[in-house]
């Protein structure tokens, strides 16, 4: 399905309201180029609004799936 802009969650790289393993996994295939994300699943998926998907968005992502951190 497919997210409105204002529907969109940091994180959320699938758009089912959580933020969750697969949304992890989403980003790193993104990282390593096996799939890419694109629209508002990318935007998603750059939790720190730096601009671009790194490494850096996918331990956030980490973080919080873990309760070591939150993401808003």
């Amino acid at each position: 399905s497919e997210m409105c802009i204002r529907d969109r969650y940091n994180g959320d790289t699938d758009g089912n309201g959580a933020i969750d393993i697969l949304d992890l996994l989403k980003i790193q295939k993104n990282i390593i180029g096996s799939s890419n994300l694109s629209d508002e699943y990318l935007k998603a998926a750059d939790v720190n609004s730096d601009g671009k998907v790194d490494i850096l968005d996918l331990l956030k992502v980490q973080k919080h799936i873990l309760g070591q951190g939150t993401i808003n």
